[in-house]
């Protein structure tokens, strides 16, 4: 059974972001490639990204019917967001 798994080095050992499934001493190759996504320093505690939920404020209300999501959609593929450089 073949998986792909994410992990973090942090300078001595790799620390896998979720738990393996092995019997002790089972060998295993493994491959590394940089995902290229930015290292968070620290450990994360359980329940860090619920802490998260709700702590960005838009300053104005925003709506989950299709209508809005799709007025969402054709604002910003009509930008071209210079303004942000």
């Amino acid at each position: 059974m073949t998986r792909t798994l994410e992990a973090t080095f942090d300078g001595e050992a790799l620390i896998l972001d979720e738990p393996l499934d092995l019997k002790p001493h089972t060998r295993v190759r493994v491959t590394i490639e940089p995902s290229g996504a930015p290292q968070i320093s620290g450990k994360a505690s359980e329940g860090s990204l619920r802490e998260l939920f709700g702590s960005v404020d838009l300053g104005y209300p925003t709506g989950a019917d299709n209508e809005s999501i799709d007025a969402d959609l054709a604002r910003e593929y009509a930008s071209t967001h210079e303004e942000a450089r």
